[in-house]
C-alpha cells in the first residue's frame, strides 16, 4: 500500500525543466490588459466624437449668426425706421440664444438615429 502511494507521488512531481501545459488556461494579465486597452480606445473615441460634435455645433452657430447679421445689415433703412433698434437687437439675440440652446440636442438626435 505504501509503495503504491509513493508511486503516485513520484508520478505527480513537478519537473522544473518540463514546460507547463497552458492549453486550457487563459492568462489573467492578458485579459486585464486587453480589457484596459479596449476601455482606453473607447474613451479616446468618445472624447474625439465629443470634440468633433462640439466643434461642428460651434461652426454651425457661427455660420447662422453671420447669415442673420448679414441680412440685418443689408435691410433697407425703412425697416429700421418702422422697428426700433432695441427691439431688433432683442429679437436677434433671442433667436441666436434659441439656436444655440436647441441646435446641439437636435443635431445629436439626428446623428444617432
Amino acid at each position: 500500500m505504501v509503495s503504491c502511494i509513493l508511486c503516485r507521488i513520484e508520478n505527480t512531481r513537478v519537473d522544473p525543466n518540463k514546460p507547463k501545459d497552458r492549453t486550457n488556461k487563459i492568462d489573467p494579465l492578458f485579459i486585464i490588459s486587453s480589457l484596459s486597452l479596449t476601455l482606453l480606445v473607447m474613451l479616446l473615441a468618445t472624447e474625439y466624437r465629443n470634440h468633433e460634435f462640439f466643434q461642428m455645433t460651434i461652426d454651425c452657430s457661427t455660420v447662422l449668426h453671420n447669415k442673420m447679421f448679414w441680412k440685418i445689415m443689408r435691410a433697407p433703412v425703412k425697416f429700421f425706421d418702422s422697428h426700433p433698434v432695441g427691439i431688433v437687437l432683442t429679437r436677434f439675440t433671442q433667436d441666436l440664444a434659441a439656436i444655440d440652446e436647441n441646435m446641439p440636442p437636435m443635431m445629436l438626435e439626428c446623428l444617432t438615429v
